[in-house]
């Protein structure tokens, strides 16, 4: 079961004793994605796309991703990598020039 929480997606599956929060430094292209509904949603989907997500949350002011996850089921790699993917900075990762391309044309660098 998925709920939609705001800007945070809650996924009560993979609640379990393997809890672990992991805090990403990220960095935004555009001062629209202050605003932008569907910055947070690329985001929040491709890191939901793992197995054993519980939440996933995007604070554009702070520029920080904070997830929390089964180490049962996913690691701090996977999740950074997802980040990376959807095009966007996962702490000293960076998103190729492939992966920011598939950012909508106001997000892009």
């Amino acid at each position: 079961m998925v709920c939609t929480l705001g800007i945070a997606q809650v996924n009560k599956q993979y609640l379990g004793n393997k809890k672990k929060t992991l805090v990403i430094k990220t960095k935004f292209y555009a001062s629209h994605c202050l605003n932008c509904d569907s910055c947070k949603t690329l985001i929040i989907n491709s890191i939901m796309e793992l197995k054993g997500i519980q939440t996933a949350e995007v604070d554009f002011i702070k520029k920080i991703i904070s997830v929390v996850y089964n180490g049962k089921f996913t690691d701090e790699k996977s999740i950074l990598a997802k980040v990376n993917k959807a095009g966007y900075r996962a702490n000293s990762s960076k998103a190729n020039l492939e992966q920011r391309k598939q950012l909508l044309h106001a997000c892009k660098p």
